[in-house]
């Protein structure tokens, strides 16, 4: 009696050797999504600053009293501006002729919607 024993199956000897797996691609990519969440936060935050900083400049104060005193002003209480006069107009200028009106200028063709080209190539 003879035992046979199994055998391993035999690979496909045209198939391809097998691939090296980086298994560093999941850190690397939380690496990245970090760094990338890390300077944007950095802008915001650099910004944000500026802005703040420009809201406390002397002339954006000034301005900002001065619209709040002006809000705060009643409108009723507050005075007209006086009118100017105008100048007096020079004693009476002779008048000068008016010119006669001018014909009307010929009605332009319908546009069409072929076209012609600018230059042939003939001379003239």
């Amino acid at each position: 009696m003879t035992i046979e024993t199994p055998r391993p199956p035999q690979a496909d000897p045209y198939a391809p050797p097998p691939r090296y797996k980086n298994k560093s691609g999941g850190v690397l990519r939380v690496a990245i999504l970090a760094g990338i969440l890390g300077v944007a936060a950095a802008g915001y935050v650099l910004y944000s600053d500026r802005i703040e900083e420009a809201k406390n400049t002397p002339m954006v104060q000034e301005e900002r009293d001065l619209a709040y005193n002006d809000a705060a002003q009643p409108a009723d209480s507050m005075s007209p501006a006086p009118a100017e006069t105008a100048p007096a107009a020079p004693a009476a200028a002779p008048e000068a002729p008016v010119p006669a009106a001018a014909p009307a200028p010929e009605p332009l063709p319908a546009p069409t919607t072929t076209t012609e080209p600018l230059n042939s190539g003939e001379p003239g």
